[in-house]
C-alpha cells in the first residue's frame, strides 16, 4: 500500500507483515527529516511499512511543520494521550502534547504522550519529542490533526484490537519494571510529615485502629534541596530508624525534585561541572517552583551519571523508593518532554548499580517513562468533581502504558469530608498503587468514626488482593496488560461501552463501579456475561444497565460469575450496619479562659527563650527576628481549644511563640492539661515546668497530657510553642481528672 505524500518526502518504508492474522505489526512512516524523536527501546531494525489507513491518512510536510492528518468516522471514539484528566473520549477536543505542572487544572496534562487509540481498530503513534499540538474533531469535527514542531515526522501505526493495540506499543516503547511487593500494600504519605517522630506517631496510631502500611513518604527529610542527606534534627539516627521501620514490614520512600537551592553543596558542585540548566545569554535557569531552585540539566550523560551516585549512600542506608516529584520545568523546548525520562533513570541505575530493588514514583511522563515502573496523577482538589475527572485520568493512563498508576487519596489540596474520603478512599484501594496524600491530613482515623471504620474494611480487602495484584503487575509487565482496564480494552467489540468513563475493569475478574457524586446510587453498566454482586450474591447478565444501591461503606463491585467464588468474603469487615460514633472529648473545665500570646521570638525547636519557667508582666516585651519589640496580645481558642498562632502572630518558621492564661479555682483540684503543638511543647504551671515535647512534628489535638494540681486562687499557666516547618498552631484545654 503507497502513501502519497508531497515530493520531497523520503525514507518512505514500504514493507508489511501480518502477525498472528488478527493483528498487523505496526507500520512505521518516516517523512522528511525527523531529528527529535525518542530512541525507542524496542523498535525493530527492519524498515516497516507505511499504512494509510485506507486512504484516511496524510502527511503534510512545510518549512517549519509537519501535520498528520486522519479521517474521522461518525461515532468513532479516540483514547489515550497520556493522562486525560477533562475526557475519556478525546473526541472534540484540542490540546498540546506536553508534560505540565496544571496545578489543578484540567486541560493539562504530565504525561506527554502521542498515542492515540481509535475504537475503529487502529492507533497512531507519532515519535516526537517536541510541543505537539492535537486537534481531535475540535476544530473540523471529521477529522484528527496532529501537528509537529519541525519538518519531519516519524509515525506508527497500529491495527487490530484495543488490547493487541496497547501491547505491540507497550512493546515498542518499554513496559514497566517490575514492582516491589510492598509497594502494593497502602501508603502512608501528607505534605509533610516532619520527622521521625511524627511519622512513629502517625503508624502506631495506625496501628490502634487497625491500618497496616506498606510505606511511607518523606517530604520534609533532607537538610537541602537537595543534597541527599537526612536532616539529623529530625531524624536523629536515619539508618536506625529505617532498619527498624523496615523490621517492622514498612518501607521509606524520599520525595526529590530535580532542582538544587544555591545553599547547598549539590548547586556548588553543578554549578561548577557546567550541570545546571542556563538561560540563552548564561545565566541559570531560575524553576518558578521551590523557592528560586535551579534545574540539572540531564542533557549531560555526566550529570546523569553524578545524580545517580548522590542517591546511593540512602539506598544502602535502605530507603526504598523516591518520589521523583517535578520533572515538567523544563525551558528547552525539545529536552522538555523527553527530561522525565533521564530524571527518573538516574534514580532507577541507582538502585541497579546497588544490586537493589526499588522504584521511581513519578508524576509527569513521556512514552519511554512507561517502562520506569510508576506514577501518580498530580494535584487535585478535594472536590467531587475532582474524584471523577481522577477516574478519567488513570484509565487515560492506562491506555497510554503507564500501568502502575496511584492518586492522592482524599486529594491534594483542600479538605475533604468524610464522606468524599470515604469515596476517594474506596477508590484507591481499588487502583494499581494506594496512597494517602495531600497538604493536609489523609489517614483515616481523622475523618470521624464512619469513615474510619470504613476505610477499615477496605484496608481489609486490598489485603485480600494483594496476590491477585501481583498476578496482574506480572501480566502488565510481561504482556502489556493494564492493571485498570477500560472498559473499550476489555470489551472492543461492545460499542455501548465505548464511552464509559466512570467504570473499570479491575484485571480480568472485577467489574469496579466507584461512586463519584453525593447521591448513593448509580448507574452500573454491566457487559456480556454474568456477573455476580459481591456485597448480596445477586447475579446480573449484560448487556444491560442498572441503578444499583450504594449507601457509603458500598462501593459497587461485580466478579465474573465464573470467578466469583474466590472472591466470596472480599467485603467481610466493612460494616453493614449503623456505626456508632467516636465519644465526645472531655469537657474543659474552663472553656472560657482568656488567652494572650507574643511571638514570633527568633529560634525554632532547642532554642534558649526569655520567658522560660518565669512569671512574665503582662506589658513585658521581647525582641523578634527583625529587632522589633514583640508585645502581649489577645488570641481566641475554639471550641476544640485550639488556636491559630498563624492568624495572631503571622507564619514566620525558626521561630517561638508564648501563650497564657490565668484560672481562678475556688478549691484544690486535680487536672490535666490536654494539648498538642507544632513543633515543639512546654508547659509551665505557676512557674513550674509540669510538660515538654522537644520534637518535630504537625499538631494534633489533646496529643500531650500533663497532670497537676490547681491550688485555690490563681493558677498561671503559661505555654511556649517551638516551630521549625510545622503548622503554628495550638490546641490546649484544661480537664478534670
Amino acid at each position: 500500500m503507497f502513501l502519497k505524500l508531497p515530493c520531497s518526502v523520503k525514507n518512505l518504508f514500504l514493507a508489511c507483515a501480518l502477525a498472528g492474522g488478527a493483528a498487523a505489526e505496526p507500520a512505521m512512516l518516516t517523512a522528511g527529516a525527523p531529528r527529535h524523536t525518542y530512541a525507542l527501546p524496542g523498535r525493530s531494525a527492519t524498515p516497516l511499512a507505511a499504512d494509510d489507513l485506507d486512504g484516511r491518512l496524510r502527511v503534510e510536510l512545510r518549512d517549519h511543520e509537519a501535520v498528520v492528518r486522519v479521517a474521522l468516522k461518525p461515532g468513532e471514539a479516540i483514547w489515550g494521550g497520556g493522562q486525560r484528566l477533562d475526557a475519556f473520549d478525546l473526541r472534540r477536543r484540542a490540546f498540546d502534547i506536553w508534560a505540565e505542572d496544571g496545578w489543578n487544572r484540567w486541560d493539562t496534562s504530565y504525561l506527554a504522550v502521542p498515542w492515540f487509540i481509535s475504537s475503529d481498530g487502529y492507533a497512531i503513534f507519532v515519535n516526537s519529542a517536541g510541543r505537539l499540538r492535537a486537534d481531535i474533531g475540535a476544530s473540523n469535527r471529521e477529522e484528527m490533526a496532529i501537528a509537529i514542531p519541525e519538518p519531519g515526522a516519524e509515525v506508527w501505526i497500529f491495527r487490530g484490537a484495543a488490547r493487541e493495540m496497547l501491547a505491540e506499543y507497550t512493546a515498542l516503547v518499554g513496559r514497566p519494571r517490575a514492582l516491589p511487593d510492598w509497594a502494593l500494600k497502602p501508603w502512608l504519605s501528607r505534605n509533610s510529615y516532619l520527622g521521625a517522630y511524627e511519622i512513629d506517631r502517625a503508624l502506631e496510631i495506625g496501628a490502634r485502629h487497625g491500618f497496616r502500611f506498606g510505606a511511607v513518604v518523606l517530604e520534609a527529610w533532607a537538610e537541602q534541596l537537595h543534597n541527599f542527606r537526612f536532616e539529623e534534627r529530625r531524624y536523629p539516627d536515619p539508618a536506625r530508624w529505617i532498619r527498624q521501620l523496615s523490621r517492622d514490614g514498612v518501607k521509606v520512600v524520599c520525595w526529590i525534585t530535580p532542582s538544587v537551592w544555591t545553599s547547598s553543596a549539590a548547586y556548588a558542585e553543578a554549578r561548577d561541572n557546567g550541570w545546571l540548566v542556563l538561560n540563552d545569554d548564561g545565566s541559570e535557569y531560575v524553576t518558578r517552583w521551590l523557592e528560586n531552585g535551579r534545574k540539572i540539566d540531564f542533557r549531560h550523560e555526566a550529570a546523569r551519571a553524578w545524580w545517580r551516585d548522590l542517591h546511593r549512600p540512602l539506598i544502602r542506608m535502605g530507603v526504598a523508593g523516591f518520589k521523583t516529584d517535578g520533572g515538567e520545568h523544563m525551558p528547552d523546548p525539545w529536552f522538555h518532554n523527553a527530561h522525565p525520562f533521564h530524571y527518573q533513570r538516574a534514580t532507577l541505575d541507582a538502585f541497579d548499580a546497588e544490586g537493589a530493588p526499588g522504584l521511581s514514583f513519578a508524576r509527569s511522563g513521556n512514552p519511554l517513562t512507561a517502562g520506569n515502573a510508576a506514577f501518580w496523577g498530580g494535584d487535585q482538589h478535594a472536590a467531587w468533581s475532582n474524584l471523577a475527572a481522577v477516574v478519567r485520568a488513570g484509565l487515560s493512563a492506562a491506555w497510554s502504558g503507564h500501568f502502575f498508576w496511584a492518586h492522592d487519596v482524599g486529594g491534594y489540596t483542600g479538605t475533604p469530608t468524610p464522606e468524599l474520603y470515604a469515596r476517594w478512599l474506596q477508590l484507591g484501594a481499588f487502583s494499581p498503587l494506594f496512597q494517602l496524600h495531600g497538604m493536609g491530613s489523609r489517614e483515616p482515623w481523622r475523618f470521624g468514626a464512619e469513615a474510619r471504620e470504613i476505610a477499615r474494611g477496605y484496608f481489609r480487602a486490598r489485603e485480600r488482593m494483594l496476590p491477585y495484584l501481583a498476578a496482574l503487575a506480572e501480566e502488565a509487565r510481561t504482556e502489556g496488560n493494564p492493571i485498570w482496564r477500560p472498559l473499550p480494552w476489555a470489551f472492543s467489540d461492545e460499542p455501548d461501552a465505548h464511552r464509559i468513563d466512570d467504570q473499570f475493569m479491575l484485571g480480568p475478574d472485577l467489574l469496579i463501579a466507584p461512586v463519584l457524586t453525593t447521591n448513593p446510587a448509580r448507574e452500573v453498566y454491566f457487559p456480556s456475561g454474568a456477573w455476580i454482586d459481591l456485597w448480596n450474591g445477586a447475579a446480573v447478565t449484560g448487556p444491560t444497565r442498572r441503578i444499583v444501591d450504594a449507601p457509603l461503606a458500598r462501593m459497587p463491585v461485580y466478579a465474573r460469575a465464573e470467578a466469583a467464588r474466590a472472591w466470596r468474603g472480599l467485603f467481610a469487615d466493612v460494616p453493614r450496619g449503623p456505626i456508632r460514633p467516636d465519644d465526645p472529648p472531655p469537657a474543659s473545665i474552663a472553656a472560657a479562659l482568656h488567652w494572650d500570646a507574643l511571638g514570633w521570638l527568633p529560634g525554632g525547636v532547642g532554642s534558649a527563650q526569655p520567658f522560660d519557667g518565669v512569671r512574665p508582666h503582662p506589658k513585658q516585651m521581647a525582641a523578634g527576628s527583625d529587632g522589633q519589640p514583640r508585645r502581649w496580645a489577645a488570641v481566641r481558642a475554639d471550641a476544640d481549644g485550639r488556636i491559630d498562632l498563624g492568624s495572631a502572630l503571622g507564619r514566620e518558621g525558626f521561630a517561638t511563640a508564648y501563650v497564657r492564661t490565668t484560672l481562678d479555682s475556688h478549691v484544690r483540684q486535680r487536672v490535666r492539661v490536654l494539648a498538642g503543638s507544632g513543633d515543639a511543647l512546654h508547659v509551665w504551671h505557676n512557674e513550674k515546668l509540669i510538660g515538654a515535647r522537644e520534637v518535630h512534628r504537625n499538631p494534633e489535638r489533646d496529643e500531650d497530657a500533663m497532670n497537676t494540681v490547681l491550688v485555690p486562687g490563681e493558677n498561671r499557666f503559661l505555654l511556649r510553642v517551638s516551630r521549625d516547618l510545622a503548622e503554628p498552631t495550638l490546641y490546649v484545654r484544661i480537664v478534670a481528672r
